[in-house]
């Protein structure tokens, strides 16, 4: 009964939504009629119909609910000096599921309008803490939601379970029409002017004007930089600017006015910003003999570039072949690195609390600096920034050329320096600024006619202020525990006891371990200041004829050089390298380029006998030790009893690296680099991208979660495993493409195709999947690019099928071994001898020295700081490069994807090293799996595994020849290190220990959680090794066995943890300007 209620029901329904009569006024009843269907079929038929029209209306009804466009919780506008204005939409978004996201965003996109034509769009994802990830800046909305969802599926990849996003932004740029169409492109500009940027720290502007002035024989000073300098300085000790030591628009005013000649000015984009006219000459009726051609003047990055008009100095303009990008393999030169000491150092520091401040801002409440020889002042209350700029503005002089480090200053103090005085004080001037991972590791401060530079301590010397002080024993040593900062209010700070002395001694501590660690740096690289046979002959010339010869390009020569020239006796010398007589491939890029050399040498010595001038050429293969009869032979001249004078010390400045990378680099080139004998080439792009895809660091896994099932576990570590790989043959000279590779005479990098046959051993080639760098079998063919010698060892392990194709082919030598083996001994010997700050530089040197090499330098997110009047944002704009912008004073602030300006680097070096060092733990994995044992975890250099390795000689011989782990790339057992540090045990009773467990030292316990999340236990030692990263440890607060086993059981461990933020969106935000908080978050840790 109830069936056929809600049956009439229907019927009524069907005939009302389609508007009949009745069954037979429906279009399609006479043909279901004449098909056979009855009059109820029909009436199913209809039904049927009305629910499939009734359902589609409520869907299209929902779609339209889901799709309206979503309100934003808050809209901000700013306009920057140049017009350009910048909206930021702002949406809540924290109900969403992860799934649900990208329709989010297109609901928010609809609600924002489209604008001009012009618009620029960027869509900005943000979590609890701030921004995760953000597009860049596209010029329609449609790209940057293309952008979004490529960049949301990565994120939610490679964060799977802690992946969250609360909040969106859609950030619209409107550009202001005034300014143009972003100005001229470098190329446009460059078919108008010849664009040329003087080689010089200082001077750039009066160099510049130089070369303006004298544009018909400019090309002269482009040969002769000595000569540039020479007129340059002259013409600025006319113009007596008030800076010496930078130059700005009252400099240009003053060369307007000195020249009687206008100067007009343009930006980063060519557009005009300024026109300087001779100040008394406007107004003037013209004259004749004044009439110049306005000089044009670049600046760019603080830098000024002379701008010469193609059509005044008659060179037409050679298209670049791509965009100025080098497409060859270009050779890395030698670079000589040393100078004399420098010890010109400050530290500084912060005191800063967010405690009872607005919205936990932290505020500075104090500043402490100390220098040489006791300095030291500090400063109180919340104006002490400002104060402590006061005292080195009126101490500049004494401070001009020091460099400030601070410990972590780069990521923490500097923000507070910039927030608080150094962007909006007109004494100060930063000139330069080199911002790595948000934190700035370089800045260059004009202070009036003075220069200093701030510089992060950390990013030298890793590891607490507390730690360095101990290890280094500076006589100021931390005063860990005195203060407690969570207990310092922003109104209590000047009644805590002995806060004064806590910073005062964070000071003079840091200054004495950068005056230590600096001194060891110079003494650990020193070389002769002379040390070449250039340079003794040199010497025995001057000896000679008791003047100097100086490296000349005289006019005669049309450009060419003189080793050594004396204009007053007509004389000079030329050594001659090997370059000069046999091809090269280091100095001559091809065989032309060698003839020509030989060509010029010629011409050398036909225009010297030309214009008088008596030149010697002093062939290469002369001895040292006969260079001085040789040349007392050759000039008749007595010479043979000089003794060669190697003048004094030269080195390596701590103040002239950013980083410990920066150190170790420069050790290399400056006392280990034979850039004639094992040339190493900055890779082109091409060749680049093939080897950096497949490029990845060590290898860490687990093989088993919870307890190991194994009451004896040995817990072995590689000494210094990379620097181990860095000893063996590497590649080096220009990179060839084969085609077809014959890999046991092939060494390079291959493209493979690589398929698993069945095989129980572990994987040895990896792949980075889903954000992680994971080792697996391949059960199709998979695409990958190998290191040829990980490539023949997977052949002799016939584990795997390959179809080999092209690669690229080097030379292959050993030529880092010495390097790594230096550093290597050098550190055990200062280690034996108790020189920690000797034994730390060595350290840093070895450990760094592969790194440099693989170094990332496109589209790097870094802040900009620059003159907002003389920069713009449309080159970054229209390159789909710029992420956002700011101004504080006269500085902008633009936040930007940017290609660091770095060349001597080679990513398959570092390849290479990284790859040497993978194969070294597979094959101990292997090695020790194959004696029918176990490894539960590698992590990177190490192993967890139940094998008594002395129990096996052959693996013994071949991982721990030294039987103790001493030795470069030997195995070295963890247990007899955590004896003596955490056991307290003494040599004696550790070989004893030994003894009784049979010659080697065996753990008892192992739990593993995860990679990198592991603990072991010794019987007996009170202390066990607890690792787990990411969690924080403290005093009261490590981690201990036993929470590893409740971990194991299931259980969750928590840590409340305190951090610094200061995002990068704080750095270009104009409420948040370098904003630092410290939120208490809690970590939660699990299996």
């Amino acid at each position: 009964m109830y069936m056929a209620r809600q049956r009439d029901s229907l019927k009524v329904q069907a005939r009302n939504f389609f508007g009949l009569k009745s069954i037979r006024s429906w279009t399609n009843y006479e043909l279901l009629k004449d098909a056979g269907f009855g009059v109820e079929q029909i009436w199913d038929n209809l039904i049927e119909a009305y629910q499939d029209a009734r359902d589609g209306s409520a869907r299209r009804i929902q779609e339209a609910f889901r799709n309206r466009p979503l309100r934003p919780v808050d809209v901000v506008r700013g306009v920057s000096r140049h017009g350009d204005v910048f909206t930021d939409y702002l949406f809540d978004i924290t109900e969403t599921e992860d799934d649900k996201i990208v329709q989010e965003v297109r609901r928010a996109l609809r609600s924002v309008p489209h604008g001009d034509s012009g618009n620029y769009f960027s869509i900005v994802a943000f979590d609890d803490e701030g921004r995760v990830f953000s597009t860049e800046y596209w010029g329609t909305k449609k790209d940057a939601y293309n952008a979004f969802t490529k960049q949301l599926q990565d994120f939610l990849i490679k964060y799977e379970q802690s992946a969250v996003i609360n909040d969106i932004a859609v950030k619209i740029i409107t550009p202001n029409s005034r300014n143009g169409a972003g100005g001229r492109s470098h190329i446009q500009a460059s078919k108008v002017w010849k664009i040329i940027s003087p080689n010089a720290k200082k001077n750039c502007a009066y160099k510049a004007v130089t070369l303006c002035l004298q544009k018909d024989s400019h090309q002269v000073f482009l040969d002769d930089p000595k000569k540039l300098t020479t007129v340059s300085n002259i013409l600025k000790n006319r113009v007596k600017p008030e800076h010496s030591q930078y130059s700005n628009d009252e400099d240009l005013q003053l060369i307007a006015n000195y020249k009687k000649v206008p100067i007009v000015l343009y930006d980063n984009v060519f557009e005009h910003i300024q026109t300087f006219e001779p100040v008394g000459e406007v107004g003037k009726p013209p004259n004749k003999r004044l009439a110049r051609d306005a000089l044009e003047l670049q600046i760019r990055a603080n830098h000024y570039h002379a701008m010469l008009r193609r059509t005044q100095i008659n060179e037409p303009f050679v298209a670049p072949e791509s965009d100025s990008i080098p497409t060859e393999n270009v050779p890395i030169k030698s670079k000589d690195n040393l100078a004399e000491y420098d010890d010109k150092i400050v530290a500084w520091d912060l005191e800063c609390t967010g405690n009872g401040t607005e919205g936990g801002v932290h505020k500075c409440y104090s500043m402490g600096i100390a220098w040489r020889n006791g300095g030291y002042e500090s400063f109180w209350g919340l104006d002490a920034i400002k104060r402590g700029l006061d005292f080195i503005y009126e101490n500049r002089e004494m401070f001009h050329q020091h460099t400030f480090y601070a410990h972590n200053g780069g990521g923490y103090d500097m923000p507070f320096m910039f927030r608080e005085g150094l962007l909006e004080d007109d004494r100060f001037r930063v000139d330069y600024c080199v911002e790595q991972d948000s934190k700035y590791i370089h800045v260059k401060v004009f202070v009036g006619d003075c220069v200093i530079t701030f510089r992060d301590s950390l990013r030298l010397l890793p590891g607490s202020l507390d730690k360095l002080c101990k290890e280094f024993n500076v006589t100021h040593q931390k005063l860990t525990g005195e203060v407690d900062h969570d207990k310092i209010t922003i109104d209590n700070w000047s009644s805590v006891p002995n806060l004064d002395k806590y910073l005062e001694n964070d000071c003079k501590g840091l200054l004495e371990v950068m005056e230590c660690f600096s001194k060891e740096v110079f003494n650990a690289t020193a070389q002769d200041e002379f040390r070449s046979k250039e340079h003794f002959v040199k010497q025995l010339f001057e000896q000679a004829y008791g003047c100097e010869f100086v490296k000349k390009r005289p006019k005669f020569l049309g450009g060419l050089e003189l080793d050594g020239y004396s204009e007053e006796l007509q004389i000079a010398f030329e050594y001659q390298g090997e370059q000069h007589y046999n091809y090269v491939p280091f100095f001559h890029k091809t065989i032309s380029a060698f003839e020509k050399l030989k060509a010029d040498d010629e011409k050398k010595k036909a225009l010297c006998a030309e214009h008088g001038v008596r030149l010697f050429r002093i062939p290469c293969w002369i001895k040292w030790g006969e260079l001085p009869s040789y040349i007392t032979e050759r000039l008749g001249k007595d010479v043979a009893t000089v003794v060669f004078n190697k003048g004094g010390k030269v080195g390596i400045n701590m103040t002239s690296c950013f980083t410990g990378a920066s150190l170790s680099k420069k050790s290399f080139f400056a006392g280990y680099y034979k850039a004639d004998r094992f040339p190493v080439y900055t890779l082109n792009p091409e060749t680049d991208k093939f080897i950096r895809d497949f490029y990845r660091g060590g290898r860490v896994e687990i093989f088993h979660q919870g307890r190991v099932p194994a009451n004896k576990l040995y817990y072995y570590d590689f000494t210094s495993l990379y620097p181990w790989a860095g000893t063996k043959p590497l590649p080096y000279g220009k990179p060839v493409w084969v085609e077809k590779v014959d890999i046991e005479n092939f060494f390079g990098f291959v493209s493979v195709l690589v398929k698993s046959r069945q095989d129980a051993k572990k994987p040895l080639h990896g792949l980075y999947e889903d954000g992680k760098f994971v080792f697996r079998h391949y059960v199709d063919y998979t695409p990958m690019t190998l290191f040829s010698e990980e490539l023949k060892l997977g052949i002799e392990s016939g584990m795997y099928d390959y179809k080999v194709q092209g690669g690229y082919k080097f030379e292959s030598a050993p030529w880092m071994k010495k390097f790594f083996t230096d550093a290597f001994n050098k550190k055990a010997e200062a280690k034996k001898s108790g020189k920690p700050a000797l034994e730390q530089t060595y350290k840093i040197i070895a450990n760094s020295g592969y790194g440099f090499w693989g170094l990332r330098i496109l589209l790097r997110d870094c802040i900009k700081i620059q003159e907002a009047e003389k920069t713009s944002i449309y080159p970054y704009l229209e390159a789909n490069k710029f992420m956002n912008y700011n101004e504080i004073g006269e500085y902008s602030i633009m936040r930007v994807l940017e290609d660091l300006p770095v060349k001597d680097f080679n990513v398959g070096v570092a390849s290479a090293i990284s790859s040497y060092s993978r194969c070294r733990l597979w094959s101990l994995i292997k090695d020790i799996e194959s004696k029918g044992r176990r490894v539960y975890m590698c992590d990177t250099d190490s192993v967890i595994t139940d094998i008594k390795l002395n129990d096996f000689p052959d693996l013994m011989e071949e991982y721990m020849w030294d039987g103790c782990g001493d030795d470069l790339g030997s195995l070295k057992n963890e247990a007899d290190d955590h004896l003596k540090k955490k056991g307290k045990m003494s040599p004696q009773e550790i070989d004893k220990v030994r003894e009784a467990e049979g010659g080697m030292i065996a753990f008892d316990e192992c739990i593993l959680g995860g990679c990198k999340f592991y603990a072991l236990r010794k019987a007996g030692c009170k202390e066990d090794i607890a690792k787990c990263k990411g969690f924080k440890k403290s005093k009261g607060e490590d981690l201990t066995f036993e929470d590893f086993e409740d971990m194991a059981g299931g259980s969750i461990k928590e840590q409340k943890q305190v951090q610094f933020l200061c995002p990068k969106r704080n750095h270009v935000s104009a409420n948040e300007k370098f904003a630092m908080r410290t939120p208490y978050v809690t970590k939660k840790f699990k299996f």
